[in-house]
């Protein structure tokens, strides 16, 4: 895919994989993908665009949208998009959205995007309003269920039971918390998850499972640390450059680490 410089994103989560060229315009991670229960004939996109092309004028700017999972759309030009909704406008996000996010979170689809200094988390199970968006008819329900001021990072994952949100702000310090989202027409009971992780936070990476529950990767200047457990002590702590990302996996959590400036070598731990 030369004409987007080679920008791919992979789906994480035990989740086959797929992968996801987008004419990005932002200089952080411009797209992100997940699949939603109760769906399984879609692949479901965030992504920060401005393409006219690809949905239409009017269009541009950080939107939701699906691709049908079997159709080929991987291998064929242009991709047979499906638009959802603009989650924010081109004039917004072509300046200010980073830190896209989307997760499966049960039979809900959960969006998380930091917009001019606010992290902004969304939740959605109207299957049915999507359908009918992607017809052209209405828009579905999609419901803020948390946001952060000031912030400059944010995260989201989900454990079975429980939604996790994870915000930095501009001071650099991390607040984590849950709630149970099985009612999107109530306000999450939102609680504070209580860690040992203090210091300034550079970037994060928050992961959860059912098997192996939440876990979070994190840069602090120039050691990168993972938390297999929230209260606990890092079981990883090491000086290491580079960009990062962590999975959980039926084998365990793994932490890949890639400096792309450097000497370009992608590695690889597991624990």
């Amino acid at each position: 895919f030369p004409a987007f410089g080679g920008l791919l994103s992979v789906i994480k989560n035990g989740g086959e994989g797929a992968y996801a060229p987008t004419a990005a315009f932002t200089g952080e991670r411009a797209h992100s993908l997940s699949f939603m229960g109760g769906d399984d004939e879609h692949i479901y996109f965030a992504i920060a665009q401005n393409d006219a092309g690809v949905f239409g004028a009017g269009n541009q700017g950080l939107v939701l949208a699906r691709l049908p999972a079997d159709d080929g759309s991987f291998v064929t030009w242009p991709p047979a998009w499906q638009l959802i909704t603009t989650l924010e406008p081109l004039e917004v996000a072509q300046d200010d959205v980073s830190e896209i996010r989307l997760n499966n979170a049960g039979d809900a689809l959960v969006a998380s995007y930091l917009v001019a200094g606010v992290a902004k988390f969304y939740a959605t199970r109207d299957l049915e309003g999507i359908d009918s968006a992607v017809a052209g008819n209405g828009e579905p329900e999609l419901r803020e269920i948390a946001r952060c001021a000031d912030a400059i990072l944010a995260d989201a994952a989900f454990d079975g039971e429980l939604l996790y949100i994870a915000c930095v702000d501009a001071g650099g310090d991390l607040e984590i918390r849950r709630a149970a989202i099985d009612d999107l027409t109530a306000e999450p009971a939102w609680e504070i998850v209580p860690t040992r992780i203090g210091g300034a936070i550079d970037a994060i990476d928050l992961e959860a499972s059912a098997e192996r529950g939440v876990s979070i990767a994190l840069r602090q200047g120039e050691r990168l640390r993972v938390y297999t457990w929230l209260s606990g002590d890092p079981s990883f702590d090491e000086a290491l450059v580079g960009d990062f990302d962590h999975a959980h996996s039926a084998a365990g959590v793994i932490l890949s680490v890639c400096d792309q400036e450097g000497d370009g070598i992608v590695r690889t731990f597991m624990y």
